[in-house]
């Protein structure tokens, strides 16, 4: 099929790869594996387990390949360089999905507007705002905590806009308590041990957590950790269901839920795009040193 010539044991598993079988079901979520080592790491994502601890800070991950990628952040190394650029990557699909932006090579296509785009994860962002659309005035979002904040701007239930950004609310109380967001200032303090809070709420928080030796009302049933407030259990809990793992299509990290990688995409959409290929950065400086590297 391919050529490549491998040791009969390993040849068995390697042609697995062209049949598409994967005899290794996990008996939670039903998602299957070519290996059994492989669904044997899976596992953990439901049981919460990491046994692949970091030698350089002891951080704790569920398999040993996010273990490798976390160990690059401490040693800087990055393998794969581009040939024409020499730009470094600490992945091959990230070097891989880099070098089309010097080909310009238009190979994916939103089967619903026909648009063409050099990078996959560019296709995918695009194909976001068709699904995310608000059916008002036609505007269109990356995500739907987006559109859903921008809702709100028809919304004439909502009479109290926030000073600082776009969020609408339906009481005066909850302006207040949302621009809190905005605000570096803490001057909420512990009497106790002098911690500065930017609410009564975080203080109250602070307050049982460490001065009162109360138990945490609201435990997991699953792993017994225990949370001060229902909320923080809820967004917990989602650890535990048998959901598939989210990636930012960016940047490759992979988050627990999608409302989670919405809130990551919208850190990445303030990055300055490069109008000539899919280049994204962060600060408008090196857009424009990249501009003059590769379009002038």
């Amino acid at each position: 099929m391919c050529g490549k010539a491998f040791p009969y044991n390993r040849f068995l598993r390697h042609i697995m790869v062209h049949t598409g079988e994967k005899p290794h079901a996990c008996k939670i979520c039903n998602r299957a594996f070519r290996l059994k080592r492989d669904l044997k790491q899976h596992s953990f994502t439901h049981t919460g387990e990491r046994p692949y601890p970091c030698k350089m800070c002891g951080k704790k991950f569920a398999d040993s390949s996010a273990r490798r990628k976390h160990y690059q952040t401490h040693t800087g190394e990055k393998p794969y360089t581009c040939e024409i650029c020499q730009r470094a990557f600490t992945q091959i699909s990230h070097l891989r999905e880099h070098q089309v932006t010097h080909t310009r090579e238009k190979g994916h296509t939103c089967d619903m507007c026909e648009k063409k785009f050099t990078t996959k994860s560019s296709l995918q962002r695009h194909v976001l705002t068709h699904i995310n659309c608000c059916e008002i005035c036609g505007e269109t979002f990356t995500t739907s905590s987006k559109l859903e904040r921008h809702k709100e701007l028809h919304d004439s239930s909502r009479p109290y806009s926030c000073p600082y950004c776009t969020r609408r609310f339906v009481k005066k109380t909850d302006v207040n308590t949302h621009v809190l967001i905005h605000s570096e200032v803490k001057d909420i303090i512990c009497k106790i041990c002098n911690g500065a809070f930017k609410s009564y709420r975080y203080l109250r928080v602070h307050h049982y957590h460490y001065h009162t030796g109360m138990e945490p009302p609201y435990v997991c049933p699953v792993c017994k950790k225990g949370f001060f407030q229902e909320m923080s259990l809820q967004k917990h809990s989602v650890a535990h269901m048998p959901k598939k793992r989210v990636k930012c299509f960016e940047c490759k990290k992979v988050f627990g839920t999608p409302e989670v990688l919405e809130d990551h995409i919208c850190i990445l959409d303030s990055y300055f795009d490069c109008e000539f290929c899919d280049r994204k950065y962060r600060h408008k400086s090196d857009l424009n040193k990249h501009i003059k590297k590769f379009h002038k």
